[in-house]
């Protein structure tokens, strides 16, 4: 089970009406597309801290975050 990261109380309260964000980060679930998340699937240590601010899997990330360099 993974820990959300800490968000200011408003913030978390909205995020939380809008995704169940909290609830989904700690039964792994990503808050977009509702798929199971393992560890294992970050391609790194960014990108799981990512998942424990936004409630992201890999390929939300992805295909949100995208380099624009």
């Amino acid at each position: 089970m993974m820990k959300p990261a800490e968000k200011n109380t408003l913030l978390n309260e909205v995020l939380n009406i809008l995704y169940n964000r909290e609830e989904n980060i700690i039964n792994n679930r990503c808050v977009f597309c509702d798929k199971l998340v393992i560890v294992e699937s970050f391609r790194d240590s960014t990108s799981l801290n990512e998942y424990t601010i936004s409630g992201l899997c890999q390929d939300c990330q992805d295909r949100i975050f995208v380099d624009i360099n």
